[in-house]
């Protein structure tokens, strides 16, 4: 997939026959660059959130 803005990114979506879990990931990506994109303030709000959330997946494993 691809998406033209400011800046254009491309993200490669997992197989079709991914599980849930990676499509929703890939899907939250997508949406965190689009925002990041079009909002560059929330850039950084993003970026800490994403390393908040990486630390909750390494402590619930």
């Amino acid at each position: 997939m691809s998406y033209t803005s400011s800046s254009t990114y491309l993200i490669d979506p997992p197989s079709p026959f991914a599980p849930k879990k990676d499509w929703e990931e890939h899907l939250a990506a997508l949406c965190a660059q689009y925002i990041a994109d079009a909002h560059p303030d929330l850039k950084e709000a993003i970026e800490e959130a994403e390393a908040h959330l990486a630390g909750l997946a390494k402590s619930a494993e």
